[in-house]
């Protein structure tokens, strides 16, 4: 794949910072979905980027619950203009993405079928099931003590109203863009440097 994308509501409570257990990927990630990977148009990838941000925010947030992006897929976002039109630059590993490319997108199956309200993803093509749940796809790829990406690949534009306070508070009449809420990706932000898993501490997964 050369993309993928996290539903947030899959992703339950944020990984510590450092040592971190089977038990703690368990609480991130607990539901056992397979990993899909499927072809989809630039145009589908950011219809489905489009969807997250017509979902109603949910009480108490100020910002909606997004796909978590894998590292190199960067966009922003302006929640001030009209659904289907608050994505944009839309880039993978520093290169537009085109909307007549073609890119491999891995995604649970959840998501495939069009989970969260995110229909488009069930306009990929050739769905390959990869034969792993996403969490001990999560295991394999914290184990050898990865450092997880820094959460700056969404980048929200603030409102009129909150760039005339900026520029207020700084003399500056440039918007400041706000990153996302990445909770897949907070943990090193919090204090984390590595997140490593104790083998000795992986229960076996209950088939």
């Amino acid at each position: 794949a050369q993309l993928a994308l996290v539903n947030a509501t899959g992703v339950r409570v944020t990984l510590p910072g450092g040592d971190a257990l089977y038990k703690d990927a368990f609480a991130m990630m607990p539901f056992g979905n397979n990993l899909l990977v499927l072809t989809m148009t630039g145009a589908q990838l950011k219809e489905a980027l489009e969807q997250q941000y017509a979902i109603p925010i949910r009480p108490g947030r100020t910002k909606p619950a997004v796909l978590a992006p894998s590292d190199g897929l960067a966009y922003a976002v302006d929640m001030s203009k009209p659904e289907g039109s608050r994505v944009s630059g839309i880039r993978l590993n520093g290169k537009r993405v085109a909307l007549d490319g073609r890119y491999r997108v891995a995604v649970n199956n959840y998501l495939a079928s069009g989970g969260d309200g995110i229909s488009a993803f069930t306009k990929g093509t050739d769905v390959t099931d990869m034969g792993i749940i996403d969490l001990d796809a999560l295991v394999a790829w914290i184990a050898p003590g990865r450092t997880p990406p820094m959460p700056d690949r969404i980048r929200f534009v603030p409102s009129a109203a909150a760039a005339r306070r900026s520029c207020a508070a700084c003399a500056s009449a440039t918007p400041r863009l706000l990153e996302a809420g990445d909770s897949a990706s907070r943990s090193r932000s919090e204090g984390a440097g590595r997140s490593t898993f104790h083998r000795n501490h992986w229960p076996a997964r209950a088939a």
